[in-house]
């Protein structure tokens, strides 16, 4: 089990928006009635993130409330200024 302080890499890519909190891996043995002699093994892996909260208010809730503020402001320029333009499009 881990401690949950490392950060998950995939492809080589740091993933800061996630952190593995635990895992665990279990390996199962299973014998059926049609082959008494003949274990069958499972691994099953349980994996459990936890998603780090500053960097989904810096991707999603700050550039939505930055653009909250901006597009009324838009509506009181002038109908004719270039301001308006670079602002809307």
């Amino acid at each position: 089990m881990s401690d949950g302080s490392d950060l998950i890499a995939f492809d080589g890519v740091d993933k800061t928006d996630m952190r593995l909190k635990k895992h665990y891996v279990y390996v199962q043995s299973n014998v059926y009635p049609c082959c008494p002699n003949e274990p069958y093994q499972s691994v099953i892996t349980q994996l459990q993130f936890e998603r780090r909260g500053s960097y989904f208010y810096r991707l999603y809730v700050a550039p939505a409330a930055i653009c909250m503020f901006v597009i009324p402001v838009i509506h009181f320029l002038p109908p004719c200024s270039n301001e308006k333009l670079t602002l809307g499009e």
